[in-house]
């Protein structure tokens, strides 16, 4: 055997290495962007969930939103950009309501199309939701 196959073989098999070493780092990055993707969205569902339960309740009895509006809104801006244009929907409709509900006044009630417009603006963004969760599936 002469030197320079010699030598062409350890290029070979070490720029082999190199490769598959990259091609293996970037796979586990791309794993971890997509766990990390999936633990966003759940936590978005489960916010809007508290969130929504929460806006139509009248202010006697709602719980404490401490943050969790906030929260959501960071992570669906710095994380989904792409679900900004339903979350502003869902965020108009929310304000609407909550503004109603937070009243110390104990005659003002959600009608029947407040609570169904409420209901539905919140359906759409969790389809949303879903629909982006398939990308990480």
């Amino acid at each position: 055997m002469d030197l320079a196959t010699l030598v062409i073989g350890g290029l070979i098999g070490f720029l082999s290495a190199i490769g598959k070493d990259f091609i293996l780092e970037n796979n586990k990055k791309k794993a971890k962007i997509k766990d990390f993707k999936r633990q966003k969205l759940e936590e978005i569902f489960i916010l809007m969930d508290k969130v929504s339960q929460e806006t139509i309740k009248p202010l006697k009895y709602k719980n404490s939103l401490d943050g969790v509006g906030a929260k959501l809104g960071m992570i669906v801006r710095f994380y989904f950009p792409e679900l900004n244009d339903d979350y502003d929907i869902f965020l108009k409709v929310f304000q609407t309501i909550y503004q109603k509900t937070i009243t110390l006044d104990e005659n003002i009630s959600l009608t029947t199309e407040e609570i169904a417009t409420h209901y539905k603006a919140h359906q759409v963004f969790i389809n949303k939701i879903v629909e982006e969760s398939k990308r990480y599936a």
